[in-house]
């Protein structure tokens, strides 16, 4: 976004600092109410070229939001590089009365107002956006990948991007394995009694799935439901809805009352933000306050991974005592080599 030092915004500098922290912070709280780290590069800008640590973080967000308000240059220039070298997921603001450039007028730019009741729908936009772009399967909104749909960009331990490629496919017969090994590890503990969830709940949509394969594999004779991730809920609060309460009080129904704790299993494809799977187990731990609640993803993002193992420590299922794995195990276990697609088209990113 521009500073506010060359006129972008008539207001300067100050206008420049509220709609970062007016409205942008407001949008990126309200869509994600867990907590997020946003950088401000305007917060040290050098004078000169893109300085380094500009460039890093444009090519490791998750997300990017530009404002081209009045067409500022090093906006521009910056904007390019994050097109060249993600597919996704970038986020266009401009103010009104600034011209959208001929090569960028095919992709979605929020118009907002930084002044009376347009503040409000500002904020109300950019988190929808924010909330839209994060449930899309194998989004692209870079002109570059667009143009070169096979164009794989790989940086080793930062990013692997790629848009359509054959070799990124995984095949059912891998999936397949791959749910054999997670199955293997599972079963001594579940068929001596050790380890013994109340209920399988599988987290909309992938993990429904999985959780139906588990109960016929392993689980056998334990209950499989689901849980429905509402993912255009405006508020973030993805499963607080009457079609899931009413599935967590009938598994406090079947939960005996001298059963001081039980054990609830939640199964899901993939852990690639943990923004989901933290609202999960909020959701059900506080409507089921006698649930110990354990987490099985069966895939994990290469990237990330030690910031979502802190984040999931208390609760994976390889935490649990009697199926507990050290974490080069369930490295070996859970990360793919390569970013790929499931054989329903859902990205497993590095």
């Amino acid at each position: 976004m521009p500073s506010g030092n060359h006129g972008e915004y008539a207001g300067g500098v100050e206008e420049a600092n509220f709609v970062y922290s007016g409205i942008i912070c407001e949008a990126i709280k309200q869509a994600w109410p867990d907590t997020v780290k946003v950088v401000r590069q305007t917060d040290d800008r050098k004078p000169g070229s893109i300085n380094r640590e500009i460039v890093r973080n444009l090519v490791e967000s998750d997300v990017c939001i530009v404002d081209i308000t009045n067409q500022n240059p090093n906006v521009f220039l910056e904007l390019g590089v994050r097109y060249a070298l993600r597919k996704s997921t970038t986020i266009l603001l401009r103010q009104r009365d600034t011209e959208i450039p001929f090569d960028i007028t095919n992709y979605r730019c929020i118009e907002y107002s930084s002044v009376y009741a347009g503040v409000k729908k500002a904020i109300s936009d950019i988190a929808a956006s924010l909330r839209t772009a994060a449930s899309i399967e194998n989004p692209c909104d870079s002109l570059v990948f667009e143009v070169f749909p096979n164009l794989t960009v790989e940086i080793p331990e930062v990013i692997h991007e790629s848009v359509n490629s054959a070799s990124g496919f995984m095949s059912w017969q891998e999936y397949w394995e791959q749910v054999s090994r997670v199955v293997q590890r599972l079963r001594d503990p579940f068929q001596d009694g050790r380890f013994v969830p109340k209920a399988i709940l599988g987290i909309s949509n992938g993990g429904m799935m999985l959780a139906d394969i588990l109960s016929r594999e392993l689980f056998t004779s334990i209950p499989v439901t689901a849980l429905w991730a509402e993912r255009t809920n405006k508020n973030g609060h993805y499963f607080d809805n009457v079609l899931n309460r009413k599935t967590l009080d009938g598994i406090e129904a079947i939960a005996p009352e001298g059963d001081r704790e039980y054990e609830l299993l939640l199964v899901d494809d993939s852990l690639t933000t943990g923004r989901t799977i933290q609202a999960a187990i909020k959701f059900v731990g506080e409507n089921l306050p006698r649930a110990r609640v354990y987490y099985l993803p069966l895939y994990l993002r290469d990237k990330k991974y030690a910031d979502l193992l802190d984040l999931m420590k208390d609760h994976i299922v390889w935490e649990h005592r009697h199926c507990y794995m050290e974490e080069e195990e369930i490295r070996r276990l859970h990360i793919l080599g390569e970013a790929r697609l499931l054989p329903y088209k859902k990205q497993i990113p590095r």
